[in-house]
């Protein structure tokens, strides 16, 4: 009764996550649509941008405190307040620099002061976010993490009112970022609400110095905010040297995209504390369970990867009329996130294996090679050389992956199902191409098909290989329950 008891909430929180998740995807998706079609292309790059922007000061402002925290009280909660008074005393220190940041870089992009308006209001919603981390840090340490997921649902869903008035009215990027900013107060509220339980006053006696924390988590930070400038580089370098205009084409392309990626997460979720295990009961367990993960993502990625390509101008006419003359960049990039796919295992096995220095180390040398990259195609292709540089990244992002997870778990992973699953998916989209009706709804749907039949044609998807990894979760399932 206990092991079912705790399968079942270990369902419930996962179930309740990602649903929220899922919900608010599709709710941010659809308010790119209309602000798209009701203030144009232009206006959403700029809003695309500062919220690029935000999510870059943001981490900085985290710095992966909310983790270390989380973990921390769950190792000793008996220092809970003093943790949390340590991480506010750490927050007060971060809180100016990511206020500078987020202004200057947004001054910067734009060449103006356009912006300045809009990043002013990104500062209160920082300040804001101080709260919602918080909470966060104390949710995840009581292992309700789903509550946040649903406050943040919540807060969204309150401010589309204020959306639908600044869209009908043809409101500008300041007005946009103001119900986003309404979003995050309703985000906060509602975590407040379903956190009461869980929550703790800091004491500021017992607490640590703000720079004496601020080293301990710092490697932890530094790779968060790698990954942060990873993820917002593209529109940034977009925004300096071109325009808003298109900004809107690539992030309006980026905001399909995020419902292709989103998919794989709870994939990734799963697979982290299973590649632990296998890592500590040895090599040959632990080559298994990667080769399976592997497959796995390959295997979404590449049926993802052909529905969108083979269907792109269905999918982008959804956006609107304007966003159809992004086809090409948009394809460019479902190219790139089927490689990232391919690529995907590298992170859960590193984490697994405890190599996080070689995970901060690849994230640091792809973020210099993207910014290189960005810069010569964006100067010979304009907006195209977005997508041709984010391939190029993509590719090496993958000889690296392959390269790395050989080297840690030491001995041939059988990475030649995955790298089949790729190429079957590439086929399918390219056989959707020579229809006559290429990138409709039906191309999107006929190349979805065309790649499950290939698979089990060459054999790449079987029986077999199912019940394999259904097997391997059940097995650590099984373990995990007490």
């Amino acid at each position: 009764m206990k092991e079912e008891g705790t399968r079942n909430r270990v369902i419930s929180l996962l179930g309740g996550q990602m649903t929220a998740r899922l919900l608010a995807t599709a709710l941010r998706f659809g308010l790119a649509v209309v602000i798209i079609q009701s203030c144009g292309v232009g206006t959403f790059g700029g809003y695309a941008l500062i919220l690029s922007l935000l999510l870059l000061s943001e981490s900085l402002l985290d710095f992966g405190l909310a983790d270390w925290v989380a973990r921390s009280i769950s190792a000793s909660p008996d220092r809970t307040r003093s943790l949390l008074a340590s991480m506010m005393r750490a927050r007060l220190v971060l809180f100016p620099l990511a206020a500078v940041l987020l202004i200057g870089a947004a001054i910067a992009v734009s060449g103006e002061s356009d912006l300045l308006g809009p990043a002013l209001l990104g500062v209160v919603e920082l300040i804001v976010y101080g709260g919602i981390l918080y909470y966060r840090s104390l949710l995840k340490a009581a292992m309700r993490m789903d509550r946040e997921a649903i406050a943040e649902l919540c807060g969204l869903i309150l401010s589309l009112p204020a959306y639908g008035w600044v869209v009908s009215n043809g409101g500008g990027v300041t007005e946009l970022v103001a119900c986003y900013l309404a979003s995050r107060v309703g985000f906060l509220g509602f975590v407040a609400w379903l956190g009461k339980r869980d929550f703790v006053r800091p004491e500021v006696v017992e607490s640590r110095p703000a720079a004496m924390l601020l080293r301990e988590v710092g490697p932890l930070g530094v790779s968060m905010m790698l990954v942060a400038i990873h993820t917002t580089l593209d529109p940034v370098m977009v925004a300096a040297f071109l325009d808003p205009y298109s900004v809107g084409i690539l992030a309006g392309c980026q905001r399909l995209l995020l419902l292709m990626l989103l998919l794989t997460v709870p994939i990734s979720d799963l697979l982290l504390p299973i590649l632990a295990r296998f890592h500590g009961q040895g090599g040959a367990s632990f080559a298994k369970g990667v080769a399976l993960g592997a497959s796995v993502f390959a295997f979404l990625s590449g049926g993802l990867f052909a529905g969108f390509h083979g269907g792109s101008e269905f999918l982008l006419g959804l956006l609107g009329s304007e966003m159809l003359e992004g086809n090409p960049l948009f394809r460019l990039l479902c190219a790139a996130c089927l490689l990232r796919g391919l690529a995907l295992i590298s992170g859960p096995t590193l984490v697994a294996a405890g190599r996080l220095d070689l995970a901060l180390k690849i994230t640091a040398l792809l973020v210099a090679v993207k910014v290189v990259l960005l810069v010569i195609a964006l100067r010979m292709f304009g907006l195209i050389g977005a997508g041709y540089a984010m391939v190029a990244g993509e590719i090496l992002n993958l000889l690296i992956s392959m390269a790395v997870v050989r080297h840690v778990v030491e001995r041939s992973v059988g990475l030649g199902r995955s790298l089949g699953l790729g190429l079957a998916a590439g086929l399918a989209a390219g056989l959707a191409c020579l229809l006559p009706f290429d990138g409709s709804f039906a191309a999107g749907m006929l190349a979805g098909i065309s790649y499950l039949v290939l698979c089990i044609m060459i054999g790449l998807l079987n029986r077999g290989f199912v019940e394999e990894f259904l097997a391997m979760v059940k097995t650590h399932g099984s373990e995990e329950a007490p």
